[in-house]
């Protein structure tokens, strides 16, 4: 039986400070191995080199290894993130121990392992190289050295190799940039996507990621995404070393996919889509930017006062909207026709595939000198999109209320009689329980149930995947209880 082995090497920081940081390099590395552990690369056929590890020594032994287990269907796949460097002829990566003014002989060179490979038993071996190639001197933002990786050494060993393909992150004269949205590379983001099934447009047929569909992805994505996160740079174009003449499988996706689709029709996903996200915050109606000073503050909050504040908060509806607009579209990378915008008076709306985001602003009733601007999510149509990273870095902790409806009215007072009878749960209510707030040692947040509804309130601002987390925890704990389980219905 075939098996299926994977070297990553990562060097985000070096021991010799004259090379630069590479950002999000660790974080790239631990996002391929997990994607390769989806595709059938298990952990304990993957070689993790990060930093501190990723020596010349230790490279140079694990590769040594990785090639001598091979068996002719095995497969290898090798991803190396950090900076590369060439002497004007030979090709070298440098590693966690490379010496800056003596890099050649304490980096790797390229061409041993080429030599390496061409020793092995193995017929296919996938190189992917998230370096800089060009000769512009380090910082922060790429990953570069003093001379890029040359072209020519690359190309002369993968067209000619039958069983051989080298995915590069950019060309020899440009920089291979991170995205601090994305908190990765994103060459090695949009690679990931690929690997993972979430990126159709990686695929052919819509099920195997081809060498010839990835690189047309990667071609398109990666410009893309650095035009709209980094629109001060200039270009990165992904490129690829290989017999093109040959189609080659580098990833077959479709268990992902199914995987991904059944979860999306699983109960707990059904329920949230019935689930709203959603924080206030309160301003004086006099800091609103069309506030002046002859203006009198009203007397009660009714549709003609609600439109008047919404006409004042003009300015900063419209911010705040571009800056949402703006964190949805870099970070869940909608299409400009994917992403619709409704507004009227007081309030304004961004629709995507997978949710609506919402910005409102209205009198507060209690206290009319105030608003009460509100931030909220609703129609969660893709819960995969909703429990992803991106999802988190496109809102950080913008919220702190989640909101569950009911599928029909539950009964509150039967349900505080069957909460009294718990030993583990206390519930306070009102004579009429029109409502009840349940609580327990371990609540970190207000449970508060109506008849039709069920939401948790926290003291400070959390992520959406926290809500959510924290929305199923509370649903479990209740459904503990014999006396509750009967009474509430979340189906």
């Amino acid at each position: 039986m075939s098996e299926r082995y994977a070297l990553l090497v990562s060097v985000e920081k070096y021991q010799d400070s004259k090379y630069g940081k590479v950002a999000f390099a660790r974080a790239d590395a631990e996002a391929m191995s997990d994607v390769l552990a989806a595709n059938g690369f298990s952990k304990g056929n993957q070689y993790l080199l990060l930093d501190a590890d990723a020596t010349k020594a230790r490279i140079d032994s694990h590769l040594r290894r990785a090639l001598e287990r091979l068996q002719e269907d095995d497969e290898l796949y090798i991803y190396f993130v950090g900076h590369g460097f060439s002497d004007g002829l030979r090709n070298f990566i440098a590693c966690y121990d490379t010496v800056f003014h003596d890099a050649a002989r304490t980096s790797l060179l390229l061409q041993d392992i080429f030599e390496f490979v061409r020793g092995s038993r193995s017929h296919k071996v996938v190189l992917f190289l998230d370096t800089c190639h060009s000769g512009i001197e380090i910082d922060d933002t790429a990953r570069a050295v003093s001379h890029g990786l040359t072209e020519p050494e690359l190309r002369h060993f993968f067209d000619d190799a039958q069983y051989y393909v080298c995915f590069a992150s950019c060309k020899s004269s440009e920089k291979s940039y991170p995205s601090v949205p994305l908190q990765h590379g994103i060459w090695t983001y949009h690679l990931v996507e690929a690997l993972s099934g979430r990126a159709k447009e990686a695929t052919q047929d819509g099920r195997l990621v081809t060498s010839t569909s990835l690189q047309r992805y990667l071609s398109k994505a990666v410009p893309l995404t650095l035009r709209s996160t980094r629109p001060e740079l200039t270009t990165q174009t992904p490129v690829v070393f290989g017999n093109m003449t040959k189609e080659f499988l580098v990833a077959d996706v479709d268990a992902l996919i199914r995987a991904r689709e059944a979860a999306a029709q699983a109960p707990e996903a059904q329920q949230l889509k019935r689930i709203a996200l959603s924080t206030d915050r309160t301003a004086r109606v006099t800091s609103l930017s069309g506030f002046r000073s002859h203006y009198y503050i009203p007397e009660k909050a009714d549709e003609r006062t609600n439109n008047w504040v919404a006409s004042l908060a003009t300015k900063e509806m419209t911010e705040a909207l571009d800056s949402a607009y703006q964190d949805i579209k870099s970070h869940l990378r909608y299409r400009r026709k994917e992403m619709v915008i409704r507004q009227d008076s007081g309030w304004s709306e961004i629709l995507t595939p997978d949710f609506t985001f919402r910005i409102s602003v209205r009198l507060n009733e209690r206290d009319t000198s105030q608003v009460i601007w509100k931030r909220e999510i609703v129609n969660l149509a893709n819960t995969a999109a909703a429990n992803s990273p991106e999802f988190d870095q496109a809102f950080g902790d913008s919220f702190n209320r989640i909101e569950f409806d009911f599928s029909q009215a539950i009964d509150i007072a039967a349900l505080i009689d069957g909460i009294e009878e718990s030993h583990e749960l206390e519930v306070e209510y009102p004579q009429d329980c029109s409502r009840c707030i349940v609580s327990a040692d371990d609540f970190e947040f207000k449970l508060v149930v109506s008849p039709r509804s069920f939401s948790l309130e926290f003291q400070t601002r959390r992520t959406p995947r926290q809500l959510i987390d924290s929305f199923f925890r509370a649903q479990s704990r209740l459904l503990a209880e014999p006396e509750v389980r009967s009474l509430l219905s979340f189906a």
